[in-house]
């Protein structure tokens, strides 16, 4: 069959849909690599506290929330941590405000097979959806108002409070951890993996919550940086599991990767010329429709890169979410702020 006279052309420059979930797991690791926001001890009263929430507010409503991510995320710790007892504000107490949960993680109805498995044959069951769906709404519940009001009538400093805390939180862990163990199993980890990111980084995440509350730092400002259960590093709880995580993460990456390449199929026919044997070269595209493209083997290896890339885009680089999982094996809790040490995809 002959090739269609159209000419292989890279598609880089073309608009990429982000996918939500992969956005809130991208910006989730960021935020934990770059550690827990320092505020002033609670002395602030209720009515200027509810100012304070205003403001935060009034800034999700004034910027392009999916653009800045990182700005309110920031500015908002800052404004409503004194809701939270002062201190130090990680993830988790971020989380906990009802704004910088809808600016962080994408709303539960994003969860969806319209991601990874267009690629390969892999799908997510209706079950598996409803599953992650229920988890999810279940832990932004538990730690938004039922972890949130407990914490806030705390003293951290009452090891029975932190106890208290703690074992609550081994709660939450035990909700995530069968659900993040399903989408680990090799008949949805491809299709399944921006969902394990999200998870996963909310196991990490709340992990480092445990350190604030760990009932065994005996540090005598009770740094959770020195917690020796949670933030010892490459053998306590974050490393560990940031380490398995991580690498969970860029072996299934790899393999979305191989599974689009493959997606792309290069032809080549043979002719006779004056004076040597010719050749002309074209190829397919499953996954975007395209058949008969001409193409030398240069332009070939451009279209391909280009469509990995755009890929990458699509699902926030997972690579990179790994990497900024693995700096947590070397520093589980980082209590520099201005470290600004994550990761972000270089072209």
């Amino acid at each position: 069959m002959g090739a269609a006279e159209s000419k292989a052309k890279p598609d880089a420059d073309d608009d990429v849909t982000v996918d939500p979930v992969c956005a809130a797991a991208a910006e989730l690791a960021k935020q934990m690599v770059k550690g827990p926001v320092k505020v002033i001890p609670r002395t602030t009263e209720e009515h200027e506290i509810d100012a304070d929430v205003a403001k935060v507010k009034e800034a999700t409503d004034t910027l392009h929330i999916k653009e800045d991510v990182h700005t309110i995320v920031i500015t908002g710790a800052s404004q409503i941590a004194s809701k939270y007892g002062g201190g130090l504000v990680g993830v988790i107490g971020r989380i906990m405000a009802d704004e910088l949960w809808s600016a962080v993680f994408p709303h539960l109805t994003d969860l969806a097979n319209g991601g990874i498995s267009h690629l390969m044959e892999q799908q997510l069951e209706q079950g598996d959806l409803d599953r992650i769906n229920g988890v999810l709404h279940d832990f932004e519940q538990a730690l938004r108002i039922n972890y949130a009001d407990d914490k806030r009538n705390s003293n951290l400093a009452d090891p029975a409070d932190r106890q208290r805390l703690h074992r609550y939180l081994l709660t939450l862990d035990e909700h995530l951890l069968g659900v993040i163990g399903a989408m680990m199993q090799d008949r949805i980890a491809r299709t399944g993996l921006p969902c394990f990111l999200l998870l996963a980084g909310l196991r990490l995440a709340l992990y480092q919550e445990m350190a604030v509350v760990d009932p065994e730092n005996k540090s005598p400002d009770l740094n959770p940086a020195l917690s020796p259960r949670y933030a010892t590093p490459h053998t306590g709880v974050v490393a560990m599991y940031a380490r398995e995580y991580a690498q969970h993460a860029r072996k299934v990456w790899a393999e979305v990767v191989e599974d689009r390449k493959k997606k792309i199929v290069l032809h080549t026919s043979h002719f006779w010329g004056i004076p040597f044997l010719g050749q002309q070269h074209w190829f397919d595209d499953a996954a975007t429709g395209e058949a008969g493209v001409k193409c030398t083997l240069d332009t070939f290896k451009e279209y391909e890169d280009a469509e990995v890339e755009k890929l990458g885009k699509r699902f926030c680089f997972p690579d990179d979410i790994a990497a900024n999982w693995e700096k947590l094996v070397d520093m589980p809790i980082n209590t520099n702020i201005e470290d600004g040490s994550e990761v972000d995809h270089q072209e």
